[in-house]
């Protein structure tokens, strides 16, 4: 193998494309429940479902990219209004980005659901992370019929773009909920969900072309009028 003099090396290295990542949102969670930092500024990668965003013509006939954030609510009590709900008030009042899942299985026990036959229930563990804040309105078109996230498409197929998400966090930095589902005979596994939010306010979305990590656009808050 040729090694590269200096100056080739150089060159190698200015002339090579680089393409960060984001941090993940599962290693974020894990860092900042252990040790909250109110006020730290986030980067993270969006774990976007294929097929979510998607190419729509806009007025001026000319593509645009879309991702729909019409059921993007969190319904948990922490999310709803602080006060009682006004006349137009959203009562959804926090958003999510998904921002990834795992899955944990943890062994299984014997159970006599239906009289006369045992079975071998499973138990398993899945954690969904998201990435929780009350300002989109400020990223949504005024009079938009629909609350997407917009970007001009510049050529890029929908199915190749991803999303990153810019965001400062706000006290409590994370939250969690849990929901059960019992085995049954018919569904032999014991379920736990738990679901965990960072919360913060957004500051940027970008829309990243995933085939070479170039930014096709990057959308900003509206000033508050």
């Amino acid at each position: 193998m040729r090694l590269l003099r200096p100056l080739s090396l150089l060159l190698a290295i200015t002339t090579t494309p680089f393409y960060a990542h984001a941090a993940s949102g599962i290693a974020l969670y894990a860092r900042l429940a252990a040790h909250p930092q109110p006020g730290e500024c986030i980067d993270v990668d969006l774990d976007i479902p294929p097929g979510e965003i998607f190419s729509a013509d806009s007025p001026g006939n000319s593509p645009q990219l879309h991702y729909p954030m019409r059921y993007n609510d969190i319904a948990e009590g922490w999310s709803w209004p602080e006060t009682p709900a006004q006349q137009g008030m959203d009562y959804f009042r926090f958003k999510y980005f998904p921002l990834g899942s795992e899955t944990e299985e943890r062994g299984s026990y014997q159970q006599e659901d239906k009289i006369g036959e045992p079975q071998q229930m499973r138990v398993r563990w899945r954690y969904d992370y998201f990435l929780a804040f009350p300002n989109l309105a400020s990223f949504i078109a005024p009079g938009s019929e629909e609350p997407d996230l917009v970007s001009p498409a510049a050529q890029v197929p929908p199915e190749a773009v991803k999303l990153r998400a810019h965001a400062c966090l706000t006290a409590p930095v994370t939250r969690e909920s849990t929901t059960f589902w019992k085995a049954t005979h018919g569904s032999p596994v014991d379920f736990t969900l738990k679901k965990r939010y960072l919360t913060g306010l957004l500051q940027r979305i970008e829309f990243i072309d995933g085939r070479n990590g170039q930014t096709i656009a990057t959308l900003h808050p509206r000033p508050h009028p």
